[in-house]
């Protein structure tokens, strides 16, 4: 009878055990949370920690100075060099306040570092990896709750930040026809992967329900956002 009645009590230990350990796992894997630092953690699954803002910085790692350029011939000469540069949207520090500096990728790739101590640009394979763990619906996970333009049909633009990336629609510039183009449209972020003579990056649009992704010329100046080391 005692052997019965501790065979019971040990078989119910063990279920308790596999039960606790079925839902630890289930919260690891679906929860999206925040590191100790404030920064924005993705979902589990991705292990990716990002900055919460765009990258605002004028100095490398090291040190240097990163040029601000502002005329256009002077981006376009920068584009002939392969010089690093930033720039503010439509030259105004008020849009830096609120979506960040716009580099070229020379400066993304400059090997003083443009991303701070403990930061690094993703690759064109971290950030789908990223993408990839959020699911459908993507671009509306990583869309800030506010601050997109209005739809012409009257469709919902803003998304739902369920990734706490806050993505915003700073624009861009745009060497080809020397303008700043799609701020409150449209937000695009450079990855540290080159294609040829161009480079990878990936855009949230207020049109559209997912992050897309495709190459530019390295002259053209976009958003960039750090992940943790």
């Amino acid at each position: 009878m005692k052997a019965n009645i501790s065979i019971f009590l040990n078989c119910i230990l063990v279920s308790l055990i596999i039960m606790t350990g079925c839902d630890s796992s289930k919260n690891d894997s679906e929860s999206s949370t925040k590191n100790d630092d404030g920064k924005t953690k993705a979902k589990e699954s991705s292990e990716i920690i990002w900055m919460e803002q765009n990258l605002d910085v004028e100095t490398f790692r090291n040190g240097d100075l990163i040029p601000e350029i502002k005329s256009d011939d002077a981006w376009k000469q920068a584009q002939q060099d392969e010089k690093a540069g930033w720039c503010y949207y439509d030259n105004d520090p008020a849009n830096g306040e609120k979506y960040g500096k716009l580099y070229n990728w020379f400066a993304v790739n400059d090997p003083r570092g443009l991303a701070p101590e403990g930061w690094r640009i993703p690759t064109k394979e971290e950030f789908k990896k990223y993408i990839d763990a959020l699911g459908k619906n993507s671009g509306d996970k990583m869309k800030a709750t506010s601050g997109w333009a209005e739809h012409p049909n009257g469709k919902e633009t803003n998304g739902n930040n369920e990734s706490g990336f806050n993505g915003l629609p700073g624009g861009y510039r745009n060497p080809k026809i020397s303008e700043f183009n799609s701020i409150g449209n449209s937000g695009d972020w450079w990855t540290s992967t080159e294609s040829a003579s161009n480079a990878w990056h990936y855009s949230l649009s207020f049109q559209n329900h997912k992050m897309s992704r495709s190459t530019n010329l390295k002259s053209h100046g976009f958003s960039v956002r750090c992940i943790k080391e």
